[in-house]
């Protein structure tokens, strides 16, 4: 029993303790901390203690989430996606409006890529404080990313067109 008990209150305070991420790799564009403290306080009302952590950089999008009693960590490779999405419920808008000193902008940002880790080649980021300016940014991010795509893609249909009018 002592031990059970041991092990357990290690794995508690191994889960309390506040995880450190690299930050060389890449500019960071957003990190769950810009929420607020008026935020911080409040979302123990609601068991938000329990909320996703989020940090994106021009190199990845890292989401630490709860399932249970364990965290899981989720990420996607900036160059791994290929759309970006926004939601926001209309609680959320009404409460950006109302309460804007503690609540701004929050949105849900959804992540498509070609990342076989994530369900259905999707990453949710919930609760996303300042979403709309997160998401220009992202926006412009993936455009400089992929702006050669559409060259590769146009030359190559050139050359597809070439080859078939030589038969």
């Amino acid at each position: 029993k002592t031990e059970l008990r041991d092990l357990l209150r290690k794995r508690v305070e191994f889960m309390a303790q506040k995880q450190e991420y690299d930050t060389a790799d890449g500019e960071l564009i957003y990190e769950s901390s810009e929420r607020g403290g008026f935020y911080k306080c409040i979302r123990v009302l609601w068991c938000a203690c329990c909320e996703p952590y989020h940090k994106v950089t021009t190199k990845y999008v890292r989401v630490h989430r709860w399932d249970g009693c364990s965290q899981i960590t989720d990420s996607m490779a900036m160059e791994a996606i290929s759309d970006i999405g926004r939601e926001q419920t209309c609680c959320c808008c009404m409460a950006s409006c109302c309460c804007g000193c503690c609540i701004n902008d929050f949105g849900d940002i959804i992540l498509y890529g070609n990342d076989e880790t994530t369900d259905n080649g999707q990453l949710l980021l919930k609760n996303v404080a300042h979403s709309d300016k997160v998401m220009d940014t992202m926006t412009r991010h993936l455009q400089e990313i992929h702006k050669d795509f559409r060259k590769n893609g146009k030359a190559l249909g050139q050359k597809l067109n070439q080859i078939k009018h030589q038969r």
